[in-house]
């Protein structure tokens, strides 16, 4: 299990941080469940707020001294090393959402404590359990949930597509070339075209 909560946000527009508003209570869960967790703090949390920085230091130390000696805390680990690692990430509204997506595994994505903030237009938001911070106290049983049926998997493989592309190896790379070449042939195009005007 990989929880990594995005930080707070430079305004509060995207206040989508749940390290405050659902951290205790999710990790607890988690922990008290079994679960095996490590938490993967966002690198800017609590740069801008000294409450969710208290509520991280909190954070670290529950996990790192429960009782199950089931949690860790890593800032360190590659993420795509803890991606394998995990069967279930819990995050926030953030980009490590759609970065997991190939992974196929479920996700689960926490509603910010703002609701004015939350932007459930999102394709993946309409499919991904959401977890608010009134039941983060339930995070053992929504992630028990998922890994007994995961009914979004079929959609979650769908929008790998509509928010990636094509993921097979080197397909990135020749997209990347090929918008490299265009836009030598562009340039190559203007500065001819300008040469000619003078």
């Amino acid at each position: 299990m990989l929880y990594a909560p995005t930080w707070e946000g430079a305004q509060p527009s995207v206040a989508y941080g749940s390290v405050a508003s659902h951290g205790a209570a999710l990790v607890t869960s988690l922990l008290d469940a079994g679960f095996e967790l490590t938490y993967r703090p966002h690198p800017r949390t609590g740069a801008n707020d000294a409450t969710v920085r208290a509520a991280d230091a909190s954070l670290r130390a529950t996990v790192a001294r429960h009782r199950s000696g089931a949690g860790r805390v890593d800032t360190a680990t590659p993420l795509a090393d803890l991606f394998a690692a995990a069967d279930v990430l819990i995050t926030d509204v953030s980009s490590l959402a759609m970065d997991w997506l190939p992974t196929s595994k479920p996700v689960v994505v926490t509603t910010p404590a703002r609701a004015e903030v939350d932007p459930n237009g999102s394709p993946l938001l309409q499919v991904v359990p959401r977890l608010p911070a009134a039941d983060a106290k339930r995070a053992a049983e929504v992630v028990r949930g998922v890994l007994a049926d995961d009914a979004g998997y079929e959609e979650r493989r769908r929008l790998v597509a509509y928010y990636l592309g094509d993921t097979t190896p080197g397909a990135a790379l020749n997209r990347f070339i090929s918008a490299c070449s265009d836009a030598i042939a562009l340039r190559d195009r203007e500065v001819q075209r300008l040469g000619q005007r003078s």
